[in-house]
């Protein structure tokens, strides 16, 4: 299963948290609060400058080789910045960057992709004049994947 779980606002970025998992319980509120505290630092950490739209979507998907996190933010209303995560079995919560090798994504993040990417550009590049950030975050994916848990 992949659901956004919430909107948030980490310091005046506006972020859509997705969960992915068989099992929705897996996804705790330790580890959402985790990822949390974690976005917030990749937020602070402008590796790339100050370059966020304010908006942007991440997500979160316990499996059996550890936990990974992806950060995606909206830039020049016309680009994504992407970073990619993992958390390993013995610490889930213990982000740290994926290494050259981890950058396989699964089959259900690249529909969330397709999902955001389409509702970014109805709401936002169709209309740059005057851009729809509230309806943008509004459409939600969802969808019951098998094996998105890595099960």
């Amino acid at each position: 299963m992949v659901r956004c779980i919430d909107v948030v606002n980490l310091d005046g970025t506006l972020v859509k948290l997705y969960a992915a998992h068989g099992d929705a319980a897996v996804v705790s509120p330790a580890l959402t609060t985790a990822m949390l505290r974690f976005l917030r630092l990749q937020l602070q950490s402008k590796p790339h400058g100050d370059v966020s739209d304010g908006v942007a979507f991440a997500t979160v998907a316990p499996t059996r080789t550890g936990t990974w996190v992806t950060f995606d933010r909206w830039f020049g209303e016309t680009a994504l910045l992407h970073s990619a995560f993992q958390g390993g079995v013995a610490a889930p919560y213990a982000f740290q960057p994926t290494t050259h090798g981890d950058e396989v994504l699964p089959a259900w993040y690249v529909k969330v992709l397709e999902f955001e990417r389409l509702a970014w550009q109805s709401a936002v590049l169709d209309h740059l004049d005057d851009p729809d950030f509230a309806g943008y975050l509004a459409a939600r994916y969802a969808s019951a994947v098998i094996g998105a848990g890595g099960a």
